[in-house]
């Protein structure tokens, strides 16, 4: 009995894993497609992205709570498993690694090119602010008078 468990205990470990690494790489994906869609400033495709995102991670937060009572124990699970379940496991782990890194570099990328378009905004609208103050400035001065605006037609 105690095998038996052990080995059921082992295959879902490896499964919750395995589904893990494939959200890791789904979620990969999309930071690629984000940065492209923050680079070609596309709001609105890139909103449907970050929302299939925030789908994963929370599917990933699920699994972290499935995953925390064998993490707990790893020491004692790693052991349990066969040679072969701890070479997938090993392999899952890295590839699992491996696209967090990638994920968190993009991601790292993303937000310094957003904070970079957000003070560049922030400048532009400074300088039409000041346009706009400096007309409003140049009306007073003058009075308040403007130009002909447009011909009246009607007679």
């Amino acid at each position: 009995m105690a095998a038996e468990t052990t080995t059921h205990n082992s295959d879902h470990v490896l499964a919750l894993l395995t589904e893990q690494r494939d959200i890791y790489r789904k979620v990969d994906a999309l930071a690629a497609q984000q940065r492209e869609l923050i680079a070609g400033g596309e709001p609105e495709r890139l909103l449907n992205v970050l929302q299939s995102r925030q789908e994963h991670i929370l599917r990933l937060a699920q699994l972290n709570r499935a995953l925390a009572p064998f993490r707990q124990r790893w020491d004692e699970t790693y052991l349990a498993m066969n040679t072969e379940q701890r070479t997938r496991v090993h392999g899952l782990l890295n590839e699992i690694n491996t696209a967090l890194r990638s994920i968190l570099k993009i991601d790292q990328a993303d937000g310094a090119l957003l904070s970079a378009r957000t003070q560049a905004i922030g400048q532009e609208l400074q300088v039409l602010s000041g346009k706009a103050q400096a007309g409003a400035a140049y009306e007073k001065q003058s009075g308040g008078v403007r130009g002909p605006a447009a011909a009246d037609m009607t007679g």
